[in-house]
């Protein structure tokens, strides 16, 4: 095959070179210098990188902050020859800070940009504060230990896997007792956050709780709002998993309280949510399916589509968990509306799958063949074989109930 050669005239060159350096001059006002006790807070929208910069010296430290107001950021500190130096990433965090410690090793312009990690998250608010910029003394080297530390964790972490948890957890425990050292008292309270969430992955309840429970003494002493929100979520979720419902709602009730405090909906909805499973889990289903309807005029105030799905979701399925079969087809209804709308085919075919069971229940098996045969449309166009098994098994108990 031949290819016709692109010519680039000379005069197309100069214009796209002229584009090139006018974007670069852009990017550049774009950076907001960070000052010592000058902080700033912002929106940052899942799509956009913000950068800040500022001027150190050979052998100056460096600490700042990057509180979270309701979205999980990534801090990155970028030396001036352009290399990433290091970066600031706690798992699962949306109302803590995450900070950067460092010395400068050369005199010049250092960028910190911040960034949201979950693609799909709405967008949320931070606040940026640059809160120590000195000579560094030999007492800094715990902090700076303790941030490597932090990062080597979180790699760790990022693995998903048991061995690599505990792993976790052992840096962790050393950052932490760097923190204490210097004290420390909020990365002493995040970092017992980060050991408690790997101590829920590899179900040691019991020691994710004592974390959990030191580190939300140290946010209420602070006043920190914020991080009692999430620490609270941490502890009715630990009891959650481990079936203890009723110690689950009263820590579930604690969080929608704290985040309306401060509010943050998007918070807010989630831990509505899980009050909702809560409830569920002790089948108290008309108490779920008020949460459930909170829930919802949340995300719909939040324009969140997906999460209007999900929560359309739970509200039929409580419906169908109370026997009432009609109201349930009308939340599944809904919920089918928004997944094709967001085009989530995997919902989608959940959502016929839960469907066709509530007229199969009211022995309307023509209307329950239906939705079956849907849903292995869509299993098959998604290619999941399980799903795929599971219509099948569905459709053929629905032509039997005909019979």
């Amino acid at each position: 095959m031949k290819f016709t050669p692109i010519r680039c005239p000379i005069g197309a060159m100069l214009l796209a070179m002229l584009f090139a350096g006018s974007l670069s001059a852009q990017d550049e006002r774009n950076i907001r210098a960070l000052e010592p006790g000058k902080p700033i807070e912002r929106q940052i929208a899942a799509s956009e990188t913000h950068s800040y910069s500022l001027r150190l010296e050979a052998g100056e430290f460096i600490h700042v902050f990057v509180y979270q107001r309701g979205v999980n950021v990534a801090a990155t500190l970028i030396g001036p020859d352009g290399k990433k130096l290091l970066e600031a990433d706690s798992p699962l965090t949306m109302q803590e800070a995450e900070w950067v410690t460092h010395v400068a090793s050369a005199t010049g312009e250092y960028k910190i940009e911040v960034r949201v990690v979950d693609k799909a998250a709405p967008p949320g608010r931070y606040e940026i504060r640059e809160e120590e910029q000195r000579k560094s003394v030999p007492g800094d080297e715990p902090r700076l230990s303790a941030q490597r530390l932090l990062a080597e964790a979180k790699s760790l972490y990022d693995e998903n896997k048991a061995d690599s948890y505990r792993k976790a957890i052992q840096k962790y425990g050393k950052a932490l007792e760097s923190y204490r050292q210097a004290g420390r008292l909020r990365e002493e309270a995040l970092t017992l956050n980060c050991a408690a969430r790997a101590y829920t992955f590899i179900s040691d309840y019991k020691a994710a709780l004592e974390r959990f429970q030191s580190a939300l003494s140290i946010y209420q002493k602070m006043g920190d709002v914020h991080g009692e929100g999430i620490t609270l979520h941490g502890i009715a979720y630990v009891h959650s998993v481990a079936g203890r419902y009723d110690e689950a709602l009263r820590f579930f009730e604690q969080t929608v309280d704290a985040r309306r405090r401060v509010g943050y909906r998007a918070g807010e909805g989630s831990a509505l949510r899980n009050l909702g499973l809560a409830y569920d889990g002790l089948k108290r289903y008309e108490k779920a399916i008020e949460c459930y309807d909170q829930e919802l005029v949340v995300r719909r105030e939040m324009k969140d589509r997906a999460g209007e799905a999900n929560v359309l979701d739970k509200l039929g399925n409580s419906y169908y968990s109370l026997k009432r079969y009609d109201k349930a087809i009308e939340y599944f209804d809904r919920e089918l509306v928004v997944r094709r709308e967001v085009k989530d085919r995997v919902g989608e075919g959940n959502g016929l799958g839960n469907l066709g069971n509530s007229y199969y229940s009211l022995s309307r098996y023509e209307k329950a063949i239906e939705c079956y045969e849907q849903v292995l449309m869509v299993r098959r166009a998604v290619k999941d074989r399980a799903g795929e098994g599971n219509g099948l098994n569905n459709l053929g108990n629905a032509y039997y109930g005909l019979s």
